[in-house]
């Protein structure tokens, strides 16, 4: 814990106004076995602490990397386990990340914060989960056993309170950054086996984020003159899921990957000023991202499994209040971006198959994307006889954009089979699956007859809420060869594509408030709505469903030559395509006033659109 009363100045590169800071021990990794000792277990990552600062005077800082108030809590990474070499033995496992701790920051009334240089936040806290440890690989000649991998750390609560000045003057130099990032899964352990079954290991799942809330007082001001220099920015991020390791041996199946962590929820809230000067220097952004899916490992063999990708994580509730004044002059910087972000699924792991006589192969399915997280923006006032505003000037530069969105589903693994021999060969292979796309979650709006948004540039709308779901994974594409001689000789070879994975469904967009029967019975926006560029609408509300993944291409290839008697069979089906997602509910209820003055610039524009199926596979 610390606390500063008086002006702290740093000069120096990188010179921090105030650093608190709390860090685990590194945790040690496996040794590496040798014949058939087997490889050792990397060691566990401890937790990092928690940080508390508060701050009642002047920090001034003048150096690149020069945060004025930097606090961190962060976990080492686990161990990985060690290699495994010789003729029967295991490998190591991985040890998992520690969590991050809590970290909390608060200014006081009359606190000043003033950073000169580029890359320089104002206040930046930050709690930080440890990397999962990956697994040992192993290669024995007989029997060759993986280790497992561990799970990445979570990441902890944040909570900025910022009641005085905050003045940054450099590129990507915020006036306050908040995150909570959960670690990455540990990668599974690849595994060669020579002579007999080889399994690839398994990913382990990432870490979550944790709760993010970030409030700018009523006597808090924010100003930012470089590009790139967000007032707020606030973030829960989940670590990605582990990726499953390749795997060869006569059979062989490669390891799945793992899931990826999820962010949790964020809140902001501006009672105060906020203004930006440059390009990209956004108002306030607060996003919850889910982790992706692990990737399955690959295969290679004569008998072969890819591992199949998992699923990404989800974004979760993100909520974003404005009572106060944001004012943007750069291009491509919004009053407000407010998203929920699901993860992408992982990609279905790669298969080949080589084989005398016969070679069967099944590639891996992707994993489904995460879902988006509801979404609620509410624009009030500190006092019923003021006024909230949201004012935008340059291009590109939307009042308040708010967004869920699913993620996109993992494609399937492709895989190749080719057989060959004397008198006879038969070669299966078989396209893995593409995963589901999330489903968008549920964005709301609702505000008071106070609230005024104005944009000026181009390609600026007033308001722009979306919830979209992710597209379907494509499936897996497939080639099959066989081919045989001799006195008599026969081949088969089938093929058969992936089958795409569906789309996620929009969900619900609501303008207002909604009783407990679903109803809308307040306006979700009494103010006023005003654009001045061309292609800059007054305000559009969209559920839009996601595409539907295409099917796999088959190939099929099949050969026999005799001096007595030959044949051949070839079986080539393509992959299904799958549906798109649904568009979802989306229900506006609003006396707003609205003005749009440029070309092209609809005032309101209402959408609920379903998602393209996708199209089957070729077969050849």
């Amino acid at each position: 814990t610390i606390a500063s009363h008086s002006g702290d100045k740093a000069d120096e590169k990188p010179g921090y106004g105030i650093f608190a800071y709390s860090r685990s021990g590194q945790a040690g990794k496996g040794g590496t076995g040798y014949v058939a000792t087997g490889g050792g277990t990397g060691g566990h990552s401890s937790d990092g602490g928690e940080v508390s600062v508060s701050q009642q005077g002047t920090i001034s800082t003048s150096g690149k990397n020069a945060h004025g108030i930097y606090a961190l809590s962060v976990s080492n990474n686990g161990g990985n386990g060690g290699n495994q070499w010789g003729i029967v033995g295991a490998a190591g496992n991985g040890g998992y990340g520690g969590n991050g701790g809590k970290v909390n920051v608060n200014t006081s009334a009359g606190a000043k914060i003033l950073t000169q240089n580029d890359y320089s936040d104002g206040i930046l806290a930050q709690s930080v989960g440890g990397s999962g440890g990956s697994a040992g690989s192993s290669e024995d000649l007989l029997v060759s056993l993986i280790g497992k991998s561990d799970n990445g750390g979570n990441g902890n609560e944040v909570t900025v309170s910022s009641n005085g000045s905050i003045q940054t003057h450099g590129v990507a130099s915020r006036g306050i950054m908040a995150q909570s990032i959960g670690g990455g899964g540990g990668t599974g352990g690849t595994n060669n086996g020579l002579i007999a079954l080889a399994l690839g290991g398994v990913g382990s799942n990432g870490g979550s984020g944790n709760k993010v809330s970030v409030t700018n007082g009523i006597s808090g001001a924010i100003n930012t003159t470089g590009d790139l220099a967000d007032g707020i920015m606030a973030q829960s991020i989940g670590g990605s899921g582990g990726k499953g390791a390749n795997a060869h041996g006569l059979v062989s199946i490669g390891g799945d990957g793992a899931k990826g962590g999820n962010g949790k929820d964020v809140t902001v809230e501006n009672d105060g000023l906020i203004h930006t000067q440059g390009n990209g220097a956004r108002g306030i952004v607060a996003q919850s991202i889910g982790g992706g899916g692990g990737d399955g490992g690959a295969s290679g063999g004569m008998v072969t499994v890819g591992g199949n990708g998992k699923g990404g994580g989800s974004g979760a509730t993100v909520n974003v209040t404005n009572k106060g004044v944001i004012t943007t002059e750069g291009a491509d910087s919004m009053g407000i971006l407010a998203q929920s972000v699901g993860g992408g699924g992982g990609n279905g792991g790669s298969s080949g198959s080589v084989g005398v006589f016969g070679a069967v192969g099944i590639g891996g399915s992707g994993g489904a994307g995460g879902a988006g997280g509801n979404i609620g923006v509410t624009l009030s006032s500190n006092d019923p006889g003021e006024s909230s505003e949201i004012k935008t000037s340059g291009a590109r530069s939307t009042g308040v954009f708010a967004q869920s969105v699913g993620g996109g589903g993992g494609n399937g693994g492709g895989e190749v089979s080719v057989a060959a021999g004397v008198f006879g060969a038969a070669s299966v292979s078989i396209g893995g699956n593409g995963g589901n796309g999330g489903a968008g979650g549920t964005v709301t709006l609702t505000g008071t007859n106070k609230s005024k948004i104005e944009t000026k540039g181009a390609d600026s709308a007033g308001v722009l809420l979306q919830s979209v779901g992710g597209g379907g994974g494509n499936g897996g594409y497939s080639v099959s060869v066989a081919a045989s001689v001799g006195p008599v000789s026969g081949s088969l070879a089938v093929g058969i594509g992936g089958s795409g994975g569906s789309g996620g469904k929009g969900g619900k967009v609501l303008v207002g408030t909604v009783d407990k029967e679903g109803r809308l019975t307040v306006p979700g926006l009494s103010g006023s709505v005003s654009t001045r560029g061309d292609r800059s609408d007054g305000m559009i509300f969209q559920s839009v469903g996601g595409g539907g993944g295409n099917g796999g291409l088959a190939v099929t290839a099949d050969g026999s030559g005799s001096l007595l008697f030959s044949g051949s069979v070839s079986v080539s089906v393509g992959g299904t395509g799958n549906e798109g997602g649904e568009g979802g509910l989306v229900r506006v209820y609003t006396d707003t006033d609205i003005t749009t003055d440029g070309n092209s610039s609809t005032a309101l524009l209402v959408q609920s659109v379903g998602g393209g199926g996708g199209n089957g596979g070729g077969s050849i």
